[in-house]
């Protein structure tokens, strides 16, 4: 049989979305799906939420219910037996239901088992069904069955995603399971290896039936907000998934597939390949398809255990895992309202408990709980003297630090653009998420105090006082107390912020979309690209358009050198680091190129004209940073050593603080440098980065340094005595905590 391949361009491209998951909106990558399993190719388009990792349909078709025709899957049934005798006595009571059980096939095999409590529900069968007085299906939805039935097990096999809104099915389920019940949920899962291989055409994404296709991630947000919390995870793709991806691919609809077919594109060598892939892919957790187990949260405190649990030494958790832990505990207890609780667990971790407890699970999700308490505090105190109204952060955004998250970030870059007197159009910025979240005058002044250096406190929160009270007057004055008490909460000298620049300048920028074409570079390329003498281009890597726009931001304030000119390159879809920049480098020919991340804001209006004239003056020294190290360890730690070694002059964003790091050697414009930190690098010659090695976002940087100084060219790190940015540190950890991984690559390529 001749297959043809489509080889339509699929990929739309980022488009404006709103997730139905998180709520996230923004531009998302964008992906146009046929409907292929009755093979009438209708076409729908499906985005993904950079948010909570969700795939989904981004419109959901008024008549989905004829995509729900005579054979498909769930519909279809086997005779199990025409009379009751036919099966094992009812020895098994336990209750049970199959949400979304299509024919009831599962059921009447449970049933054959000896289960005599059997329920199941799906609004697409074509009317109520019974049998033997053991199974019972209602043509309904989940919310639809009678509260007055409790299920021991309630089992959603590949009908979630069916589902338009998830959450709301999750707590319908919570309701009709008992305590001590468990549910198990099979979903297909997003992202995954089998959509690496074959994109729109991946046979999971089953268009337009699947209206979501849920992350880890996903998973666990709306489980946490459905009153459940995941007890297990485990991938079992299998390869029927890759055989017939491969076949959509080839235009193959399912109701025309036949063994004759499948035997005719894959040997057993195929098939025995494609199972060790899949293997090893749903070890990894990339499996396109999972197996979830949830329960019940309870009023368990559970605070005890886990401070045991913070400090096993030999302990089968990840710090990872611990973290995540800390969080869902903290949460569950957040949402039953043990206020003090939590602030009193989470206080002793970050401050009181021994160890190195703070930097070894503080994530994004233990700080926002943390100023999320803090604020809330401070509004009950408000109520209690003012005996009237009930203002409380925890309850507006339900007890989620991942809902609170959006407005944080918001709010964080709104009260900075005043503080580093950017001009009126930037600082309006803050009048707009006022009205978009419309806070708590204490919520705003925690936020604020947490985005600031402590020593920068008193001038700052004067700037943002006299905004609010020109342009948000009732903010303001409510606000304005929290000024007043500064010189109260800090023994630091106050210092002010100078503003380098008030105008705002045009940037030429561009997005890049990298893809599988997308050319990347060898050191012949390189070596005999034209380069651009006069140019300068700023180049970072991005999924994420609030973190781009305020990187944007800040660039749009920079100085241009005279006789240059400034690109700025947004790098989108790289799969690591070394990745996005070698194609950068190969799309883009401007002599200077400075790489930062898209967290790091440049601040300081004449770092271009700074760095072009160091690269110039010394034609050795062809690599600067502004953070690093000059000494690097037998191993790869390159900042564990004292200020003696290291060199850093930025503002560092670290969650629970933000603090002006600069340790300096004064004596000169420049020092040696072994280790320089990816949140800014400058270079004048291009030297391909190490993706063959570094293939994710560890070691990118330090690498590159090796890589320069073996083609014999100096790496410098800068001297100067007022910070060039502030770079918001990351607190997402890295399920896979793969940073030791790739030290250890790093190890045996450069230091053994």
């Amino acid at each position: 049989m001749q297959l043809v391949k489509d080889t339509t361009n699929r990929d739309l491209g980022y488009k404006k979305h709103r997730c139905r998951i998180c709520c996230n909106e923004g531009y998302f990558q964008t992906y146009q799906v046929r409907e292929m399993f009755y093979g009438t190719r209708d076409e729908f388009e499906y985005f993904s939420c950079p948010n909570c990792n969700c795939l989904q349909i981004s419109e959901i078709p008024d008549n989905v219910g004829k995509y729900y025709e005579d054979g498909y899957y769930s519909f279809s049934q086997q005779d199990i037996g025409t009379s009751e005798e036919a099966l094992a006595p009812a020895t098994e009571h336990e209750m049970i239901l199959d949400v979304g059980c299509g024919s009831g096939q599962w059921l009447l095999e449970k049933a054959k088992e000896g289960y005599g409590n059997l329920y199941g529900c799906d609004p697409f069968i074509d009317s109520e069904k019974s049998y033997y007085g053991r199974v019972t299906i209602y043509k309904s939805t989940i919310h639809e069955i009678p509260g007055e039935k409790r299920f021991d097990v309630i089992r959603m096999a590949d009908s979630l995603e069916h589902m338009e809104d998830p959450e709301e099915a999750l707590k319908s389920v919570a309701r009709l399971l008992k305590d001590d019940g468990y549910i198990e949920i099979r979903v297909p899962s997003w992202p995954n290896f089998t959509f690496d291989m074959f994109g729109a055409h991946w046979i999971h994404l089953d268009a337009p039936r699947h209206m979501w296709i849920p992350s880890a991630d996903a998973m666990e947000y709306i489980a946490e907000r459905a009153g459940l919390k995941i007890r297990e995870r485990e991938c079992d793709s299998n390869e029927g998934s890759v055989i017939l991806s491969f076949l959509y691919q080839h235009g193959i609809p399912m109701s025309e597939m036949t063994d004759e077919i499948f035997d005719s594109c894959f040997s057993k060598n195929d098939r025995r390949a494609i199972r060790e892939a899949i293997f090893d892919a749903n070890c990894r957790g990339e499996g396109d398809h999972a197996v979830y187990k949830l329960e019940k949260r309870t009023d368990k405190t559970d605070f005890d255990d886990l401070k045991k649990d913070v400090f096993l030494i030999d302990r089968k958790q990840t710090k990872y895992e611990i973290s995540k832990q800390i969080e869902d505990i903290v949460g569950q207890n957040l949402s039953n309202g043990r206020y003090e609780d939590c602030h009193a667990f989470l206080r002793w971790l970050f401050f009181e408990s021994a160890g190195q407890s703070k930097a070894a699970y503080l994530s994004e999700g233990t700080m926002l709980q943390y100023i999320m308490l803090e604020i809330t505090f401070l509004e009950q105190e408000k109520v209690k003297a003012a005996a009237a109204g009930n203002e409380d952060t925890i309850k507006r955004y339900d007890a989620s630090w991942k809902k609170f998250a959006e407005a944080y970030i918001e709010f964080k870059h709104a009260v900075r653009r005043i503080w580093f007197d950017l001009d009126d159009i930037d600082q309006s910025y803050l009048s707009e998420v006022i009205a978009k979240y419309e806070p708590s005058p204490e919520c705003l002044a925690v936020i604020a105090k947490y985005s600031i250096p402590e020593e920068n406190w008193a001038d700052a929160f004067e700037k943002i006082t006299n905004y609010l009270l020109k342009k948000e007057p009732e903010i303001g004055r409510a606000f304005s107390k929290y000024s007043a008490m500064i010189p109260q909460m800090t023994d630091r000298e106050q210092m002010r912020y100078k503003a380098a620049v008030k105008s705002r300048n045009e940037i030429d920028f561009q997005r890049v979309y990298l893809d599988d074409s997308s050319l990347c570079p060898d050191e012949s390329f390189l070596a005999t690209q034209e380069k651009d003498e006069n140019a300068i281009a700023v180049i970072f890597c991005s999924n994420d358009r609030q973190m781009e726009e305020e990187c944007l931001t800040y660039l749009r304030y920079l100085e241009i050198p005279p006789g240059m000119s400034l690109k700025v390159y947004s790098i989108w879809n790289a799969k690591g680091m070394c990745y996005g920049y070698n194609r950068a480098m190969h799309l883009i020919n401007a002599r200077y190129k400075v790489y930062i991340h898209h967290d790091s804001f440049l601040i300081k209006k004449d770092i271009m004209s700074q760095i072009v004239q160091l690269l110039r003056d010394d034609t050795d020294t062809k690599l600067l940073g502004i953070a690093g190290s000059t000494q690097m360890s037998d191993r790869y730690y390159w900042g564990a050593y004292d200020s003696g070694a290291l060199r850093l002059n930025l503002y560092q964003d670290r969650g629970m603080e933000t603090v002006l790091s600069r340790t300096l050697s004064y004596d000169k414009k420049t020092d040696n440098a072994k280790a320089i930190d990816g949140v800014m690098i400058a270079t004048s010659v291009d030297v391909p980065w190490r993706e063959d090695l570094f293939d994710e976002w560890h070691f990118y940087d330090i690498s590159q340094c090796y890589e320069f100084r073996k083609r014999g060219y100096k790496t410098e790190l800068i001297n100067d005595d007022s910070p060039w940015m502030l770079h918001e540190t990351t607190l997402k950890r890295d399920p896979k905590e793969r940073y030791e991984y790739y030290g250890e690559i790093f190890k045996k390529e450069y230091l053994d």
